[in-house]
């Protein structure tokens, strides 16, 4: 899956003119940020020089395991990004009935019981079938429609014995669906996104037993400047705000086996 990112003029920095169409006043009241969907932010707080530093500053759970013990429905990550308005934060909540379960099927269509799930192709020795990068993000220059620079997003399977020996660079996570990670956040320096670490197979790990990393990319260059580990997933796209004059930024997070939950980093 490729990620485009057409926010960028090769070499600048965002105009006043582009900034405008963010988010504005320090909150995220849309989104992507501002009418425009930009996903970009003109706070500069949390920066190359302290992106490193970021540590988790709050956390908050939600009341899903109290509604699956209550009702037939079964929690569910949050996989919407949070909005900030007047000093607010709101989340959308997500539950589901129990997935996976084995579907009856129309007796005046068929007889066959099927479940609905998703698989992937094996490829040799586990590998993928195509070339890598297995995922990217790509940056373009809106005034010339040119390619301005290309960067894996994820390691990938650099660990697989079939190929540990070849040192490769990223190659690309390949993650278990589209919205395992991968959302962008655009800021006056920095492309901050995140990746869910996999096993040396290139696999992403279960929930409850894997993580993730917050990363910051220089949106110029496409390199990346900095990473943060975090011990649980994330999901949708990170959002910031100011309170208080102090910058966060904000993903949502959780899994089938962990609890729904909001994560806010800070520099501290």
């Amino acid at each position: 899956m490729q990620l485009v990112l057409a926010a960028l003029a090769a070499g600048l920095g965002v105009s006043t003119a582009f900034g405008q169409q963010g988010a504005a006043d320090g909150e995220w009241r849309h989104h992507g940020g501002g009418n425009g969907s930009s996903r970009y932010s003109g706070l500069s707080q949390i920066d190359a020089a302290n992106f490193s530093q970021l540590e988790v500053a709050w956390g908050w759970e939600s009341a899903d395991l109290r509604i699956e013990e209550s009702s037939p429905y079964k929690r569910q990550p949050f996989r919407a990004t949070p909005l900030m308005i007047g000093g607010r934060l709101y989340v959308q909540s997500r539950t589901a009935p129990g997935a996976m379960a084995l579907t009856q099927p129309d007796p005046a269509r068929s007889d066959w019981k099927y479940v609905n799930s998703g698989v992937r192709a094996a490829g040799p020795r586990g590998l993928p079938l195509v070339k890598p990068p297995y995922r990217r993000i790509t940056a373009v220059d809106l005034k010339m429609g040119d390619l301005t620079w290309q960067a894996p997003l994820g390691q990938g399977p650099t660990g697989h014995p079939a190929i540990k020996h070849l040192e490769l660079g990223p190659l690309g996570g390949r993650g278990s669906s589209g919205v395992d990670e991968g959302g962008l956040l655009i800021t006056r320096t920095l492309l901050i996104t995140f990746a869910a670490k996999l096993d040396e197979l290139g696999n992403r790990l279960r929930d409850g037993m894997g993580g993730a990393y917050l990363q910051a990319y220089d949106k110029a260059t496409g390199k990346l400047l900095a990473e943060v580990e975090v011990d649980r997933s994330l999901h949708s796209s990170p959002m910031t705000y100011l309170h208080q004059g102090r910058q966060y930024i904000v993903v949502a997070g959780g899994g089938v086996t962990e609890k729904a939950e909001l994560v806010a980093f800070a520099v501290p």
